[in-house]
């Protein structure tokens, strides 16, 4: 019961803080990555503290901020934008040039993109 309280509050500080939770994962995340591959994959006796700290902290830096602001701000305006213009040009293209109805694979009408067909 206790562990289903603590889960339900960490989701609750994590819908309430995305950035903190997300920046403080990659963070953590790449720190123990670090430490895995010197110990693991080279196989080093003491871990290069000073490796750590700049690799944990490009990763906060990029994986943790940057790429938070890119795809949380920057690609949701982008797309919102992107798909209205589409979906604007797409209409006044297809309302221009199509006298009506588009039938499928209907000689001289519209074939449904705005151009039409010659048989």
């Amino acid at each position: 019961m206790a562990l289903a309280l603590n889960a339900t509050g960490l989701a609750a500080f994590a819908r309430a803080h995305p950035f903190a939770v997300g920046a403080s994962a990659a963070t953590v995340k790449a720190a123990t990555a670090d430490v895995m591959i010197q110990k693991c994959v080279e196989k080093r006796d003491e871990i290069d503290v000073k490796r750590v700290a700049v690799f944990t902290t490009f990763c906060f830096g990029f994986t943790g901020c940057w790429q938070y602001y890119l795809y949380n701000r920057v690609r949701a305006r982008v797309a919102v934008t992107a798909a209205a213009s589409l979906l604007w040009t797409s209409y006044v293209s297809f309302s221009r040039r199509c006298p009506g109805p588009c039938p499928q694979n209907a000689p001289t009408q519209c074939d449904g993109v705005g151009t039409k067909t010659v048989t």
